[in-house]
């Protein structure tokens, strides 16, 4: 108890020290009543004057960008790195990933959960258990300004700020009413949106209330797949023929491939039998079920428990990418990915403020979002068991099975039923195959916040709020297939007066042999040994038309704090300003599922259901002394903040800020910080229980089994991840040059005890080098089987689900230069803005492995420019500058930006011509162009024009068992995908 109350006092009092820095502005506004929000600290400090960088996005330039979502502007900015983007299709194709739709945001790279988005300085609840904050719910026709922070800020707001801060500040004095009708499609016509925004603000009662109100629709009904853009070619690298250790060392080990594809045989084939049963591997199924011999083609890749910085010199045959033979490519999932989705999003805003007497103000504020996204995944790789006596074996492969003294064959395939999906009009088909799902995903926000601000005399002021938020999340899966009743089914037998027993079937009949015992069980036997010949009634028995997942997340927080000017000047600098407060969070989550998938009897989707909540209490402070004024320098301050808060889930943690800035002259300004940070595991690391993928190797066997279920599962015993921060940063503002500012700002980011979930390959590794757990466990045990499921051959011992859990086992630190420059001249009777902004990371290092590690897996990896899919750790571009100028003459107003993304590299530790013919990635630049015109005091004109040049993104693939970059064969978050954007409308205001 004596050290808690020593904790509490020094926390305090670092905390009072703090807090007088945030509120210096704020405090000298009391009178006004409304709180000013800043982002960079709670005292309020323009842009290039905090000691933490702070980038704003004004509504001018929001307007100019004309995105549909605040998102999609901010993801442009140089600190950003791979995000989620509804767009561009993120997660079209992981439909479990519960982030369908998600506009998300990913400063310094270092994850969506590492940086904190708020509204107004207020918390908002996740959009999934771990899928981060939508930007797209809040309506972007109100927003006034974004503060992007890049810079720990978890002493001034809380857990996650470990990248940085993302706060919308809304216009809460409008006035008056404006609306758009706005328009967008690709140079291709293949992603038409069209939406529209209403906007009002009024006063009321003698001007003492305020009322304003918004409502946004949008509407992006195209299905962009992969195989429509003009830059894909279904490339690949596999493992070079050629390449031999001993023999032939001098090629490189990877070649790239075009036109390759997932192997898939429209119906069905037999392909991975041992044994005996080998002998008829290569026979696949046609029309009708006429047999034939195919050529798989060639599969191999390299694989190993980590492929970086050496390729490893076994290779192993791929399930998911091959180049020639005759199996079919255009049947193939390969063919669904997406690069756009259809998505259909809404938003209502409402805010009303009334001012009970001149020092005290009482607002509500009213949040709803909407939106509705359409999805596929891909296709699930089917086993089936067709004993000797199955009703619909041909009997020419009959006879090959006698002769060869095989009683058994497994048939394995995705169940296309040869439908093209190279073709998009034919995607509708595919709806009446088995086992590639269609989803639907439905997600709301609806959130209220009640807020009273004070002042109290002209240097003090205070607020307080309480904030109540859901999310509720619907995603409905199509005809995934029930693994138990496409086992039964597929298990089809001839009735004879020998097996009809007591189940009063007709002899001469076919019917499942689980019918045979079992007449009530509802099965009907379904022939899957060809094309054309599956009964759809049979195909409705082994599907689930209906693999659902509900999902509602709750937010409660409330919070007060006071600011002001502390009546001291001791040392002649001026008087230090404050702030401080106390606030309170609960966040929980509850999910049901369908009771096929809970259960994990799917063969894809199986959502388990999930309950989960925790709460925070927290006290903060902060203050800003001034130091010197007018002496050596023009002036120094310092800055600190401190934040005490106690978990229910890993109980008590202090974070604290320390930052100086020093006026040196007219032209120079320097500042540093430095700060500790945290980051509390979410719900989804805590309590969540989620299946991932499908097709897992079993460390047993070494076989690859395709029904197996990844299983990402929570950890209750997780603690806040620690960070620590420093920058240190020059700005410029040259007297001989009127109008020009810049700044260059380093900053070194460290965090320790991540939260991470190591990947099944390494946990293979760890399991067969007998590696424990972080937490004295064995990897092996993750492994878990049932007796039910085998299958010989393909899975003998009957493995079911992979599980994977997150420890705090792990680092990860960056490091990089931001850069910034406006300037602003006369220029032939305008106005002319230029403004640079950039990044240079020149480190992102991470490991996940908080105990020895295995041979042959590196413990570190830097993966900063790193960007295949055989990258351990997937990493950005080095370089990011945008560079925009800006021209307003009277009613027009236009700007040319240039987006610079610099090369990289497939994998650091590649060498040309050794791992790879080329390890290289083409730096790219994007030509946007924007303007407006004004027609008259009430309507205004835009266009816009992205990627003018349609310029192609470069190919970042890896090998066939790289991941999800098989098929995309890009980075989606990074480069322009979509070609040519055209965004144009008519604005109105009243």
């Amino acid at each position: 108890m004596d050290n808690l109350i020593q904790k509490l006092m020094l926390g305090g009092s670092t905390a009072a020290l703090f807090a007088t820095m945030p509120f210096v502005v704020a405090a000298q506004d009391a009178s006004g009543i409304e709180q000013v929000v800043v982002s960079a600290s709670r005292i309020q400090i323009a842009g290039y004057q905090q000691p933490t960088p702070v980038s704003v996005i004004g509504a001018t330039q929001l307007l100019e960008a004309a995105n549909a979502d605040v998102g999609d502007t901010l993801r442009e900015m140089p600190s950003m790195g791979n995000s989620q983007t509804p767009e561009k299709g993120t997660n079209g194709n992981a439909g479990n990933s519960a982030a369908l739709g998600v506009s998300g945001i990913n400063l310094r790279n270092l994850g969506p959960t590492r940086n904190l988005v708020l509204v107004d300085g207020q918390r908002i609840v996740y959009a999934g258990l771990t899928a981060g904050v939508d930007l797209s719910v809040i309506p972007s026709t109100l927003v006034q300004r974004v503060d992007v922070v890049t810079g720990g800020a978890s002493a001034a707001w809380g857990s996650d700020a470990v990248s940085g801060v993302v706060n919308l500040i809304i216009n809460k004095n409008f006035t008056g009413t404006k609306a758009s009708i706005d328009l967008q499609d690709t140079g291709q016509d293949t992603r038409r949106s069209y939406g529209f925004t209403v906007t009002n603000g009024f006063d009321v009662f003698d001007d003492r209330g305020h009322v304003e109100w918004a409502i946004t629709y949008n509407d992006s009904p195209e299905t962009v797949f992969a195989s429509q853009a003009k830059w894909f070619t279904n490339q690949s690298y596999i493992a070079n023929p050629l390449y031999n250790a001993t023999t032939n060392p001098g090629v490189p080990q990877l070649v790239e491939i075009s036109g390759g594809g997932q192997r898939d045989v429209p119906g069905n084939d037999i392909a991975a039998n041992t044994g005996a049963a080998a002998a008829l591997n290569g026979i696949q199924f046609g029309p009708n079920g006429i047999l034939s011999n195919y050529k798989l083609g060639y599969c191999n890749y390299y694989a190993g428990t980590n492929l970086a910085p050496y390729i490893a010199t076994s290779t192993s045959a791929a399930t998911s990418y091959c180049t020639g033979g005759t199996a079919s490519q255009a049947t193939s999932s390969a063919q669904l990915d997406l690069l756009s989705f259809p998505i259909q999003q809404g938003t209502g805003f409402f805010y009303g403020s009334y001012k009970i007497t001149p020092d005290v103000q009482a607002s509500l504020q009213l949040n709803y979002g909407y939106d509705r996204s359409h999805s596929s995944s891909s296709t699930i790789v089917q086993s089936a068991v067709i004993k000797s006596d199955n009703a619909y074996l041909n009997p020419v492969l009959l006879a090959a099975m006698k002769s060869d003294g095989v009683s058994q064959v497994t048939v394995t395939g995705t169940g296309s039923d040869g439908v093209n999906l190279s073709n998009a009009g034919d995607i509708a088909n595919f709806n009446n195959a088995i086992g590639t799902p269609a989803t639907q995903s439905v997600r709301q926000l609806y959130r209220a916040v009640v807020t009273l601000d004070g002042a109290i005399g002209d240097n003090w002021s205070w607020s307080a709020y309480y904030q109540h938020s859901e999310s509720h999340l619907y995603e409905v899966y199509k005809h995934i297939e029930i693994t138990q009743n496409y086992a039964n089914a597929t298990d089809a037998v001839t009735v004879t007066a020998a097996n009809v027993g007591s189940s009063g079937l007709i002899p001469g009949s076919v019917a499942c042999r689980s019918t045979l015992t079992n007449p009530s069980n509802g099965c009907l036997p379904l022939d899957i040994m060809g094309t054309g010949v599956e009964n759809p009634l049979s195909i409705n028995y082994v599907s689930d038309p209906n693999d659902f997942y509900h999902l509602n997340m709750e937010q409660d927080s409330a919070g007060a704090s006071m600011q002001g000017v502390l009546p001291w000047d001791l040392i002649g600098a001026g008087a230090p300003s404050t702030a401080f407060g106390v606030e309170y969070r609960k966040e929980a989550a509850v999910s049901t599922a369908d009771p096929y998938g809970a259960v994990g009897g799917l063969g894809g989707g199986n959502f388990v259901p999930m309950r989960g909540e925790f709460n925070v209490i927290e006290g903060f402070a902060e203050l800003d002394i001034p130091i010197i004024k007018n002496g050596i320098v023009q002036s120094l301050d310092g800055n600190m903040a401190g934040r005490m808060t106690s978990y229910s889930t890993s109980g008590l943690v202090e974070t604290w800020k320390l930052g100086l800035t020093s006026q040196v002259n007219d032209d120079v300004r320097l500042r540093f910080t430095m700060s500790y940070d945290i980051r509390a595991p979410n719900l989804g690391e805590l309590y969540n229980d989620v299946p991932t993928s499908g097709g897992q190797i079993d460390y047993k066997t070494g076989n690859t089994v395709s029904t197996v279920l990844t299983q990402a599962a929570g950890n209750v015993n997780l603690v806040p991840e620690a960070a620590t921060t420093y920058s240190g940063g020059i700005v410029l503002t040259p007297h001989w040059v009127p109008g020009l500012t810049m700044s260059f700002d380093w900053y070194s980011i460290s965090v320790k005890g991540i939260i991470n979930v190591p990947s099944t390959t390494q946990e293979r590794g760890f399991c067969t080098a007998g590696t424990p757990t972080p937490a004295g466990g064995n990897y092996c045990a993750d492994w878990t089987y049932n007796t039910a499921l085998i299958v010989p051959g393909t899975n003998p011992n009957g493995l079911q689900f992979v599980y994977t859990y997150p420890f705090n086992n792990g680092f990860l630190t960056t490091s990089g230069l931001d850069f910034v420059a406006d300037y602003a001249m006369d220029f032939m009777g305008g106005n002319l803005a230029w403004h640079l902004l950039g990044n240079y990371n020149d480190e992102e290092t991470e490991s996940e492995f908080g105990v020895a590690t295995p041979a042959g897996v590196q413990a570190t990896y830097d993966f900063a420019g790193s960007m295949s899919g055989n990258s351990p750790f997937s990493g950005v571009p080095k370089t990011h500058i945008t560079l925009s100028a800006t021209y307003t003459q009277g009613p027009w107003s236009g700007t040319v930006q240039t987006r610079y993304i610099g090369a990289a590299q497939l994998v650091n530790g590649w060498t040309s011509g050794v791992q790879v013919a080329s390890n290289n990635i083409a730096q790219v630049a994007y030509l946007d162009l924007r303007g407006t015109y004004r027609w008259n005091d009430n309507v205004q004109f835009y266009l816009s024009v992205d990627n003018v040049f349609d310029t192609p993104p470069p190919s970042t693939v890896g090998t066939a068992g790289s991941g999800s970059t098989n098929f995309v064969e890009t980075n989606v978050s990074q480069y322009d995908i979509l070609g040519r954007m055209w965004h144009g409308g008519i604005r109105f205001s009243f």
